[in-house]
């Protein structure tokens, strides 16, 4: 018992921890690939057991990232010429991944796997594979750079829009969805499947594929 001064916050952290996830059985601390456990973290996610902050289930193309990053992994582990374990997860496995994403992709793209390893550790501790304090030792460098925002402008869809021969009707099709899409704003996943019935009084009704929030355009 601590009778005076103040509660280390480490402490604090553990105890909390430790009460919302109570320590696992001695069959749950089995040696478990990281392969195996992103693919867990993939079908958790899917089957709607893992959920958002706001306690929604993730959208499928939240979770086309994840899948990425497993295959990311694989390939990292055939050119290490060995699988690892999450007991094998450490600053060292860490920066070798982040290394060999960086020299493979765009700082962006890097990023977002990397998130995804982030998200790995995170859920590890929840289900207890990985020490809470042990991962909070990791440090997973997410840098990103700032993307160019390349747009069209009004003369420019316009022009776009006076083409009138093109190899087949798909042409025609593409071109017209993609102007969509550049006088509302909406994701490609949203504005491709807009139908006739998102059209009411002069106004586009859609709910978001990815956020599930609800636009009239």
């Amino acid at each position: 018992k601590i009778t005076q001064g103040v509660v280390p916050f480490k402490t604090l952290e553990k105890e909390v921890h430790n009460k919302l996830f109570p320590p696992a059985h001695d069959d749950q601390k089995r040696p478990v690939l990281i392969t195996d456990f992103l693919q867990k973290l993939i079908d958790d996610s899917a089957s709607g057991e893992r959920k958002t902050k706001k306690d929604l289930n993730l959208n499928p193309n939240s979770i086309k990232p994840y899948k990425s990053a497993l295959n990311h992994f694989k390939e990292f582990q055939t050119i290490q010429t060995r699988k690892y374990y999450m007991t094998d997860i450490n600053q060292k496995l860490i920066n070798d991944f982040t290394k060999y994403l960086n020299e493979k992709l765009a700082i962006n793209a890097s990023a977002k796997y990397l998130t995804v390893i982030k998200l790995l550790i995170s859920y590890a501790t929840e289900k207890k594979i990985i020490d809470f304090n042990v991962a909070l030792e990791f440090k997973v460098n997410v840098r990103r750079e700032k993307s160019d925002n390349i747009y069209l402008n009004e003369q420019e869809i316009k022009d776009m829009m006076a083409i009138k021969e093109f190899p087949t009707k798909l042409y025609d099709t593409v071109r017209d969805l993609f102007v969509i899409g550049c006088c509302t704003g909406l994701r490609f996943s949203d504005y491709s499947i807009l139908r006739l019935e998102n059209i009411k009084g002069g106004f586009i009704e859609i709910t978001q594929q990815k956020t599930f929030g609800n636009v009239v355009i």
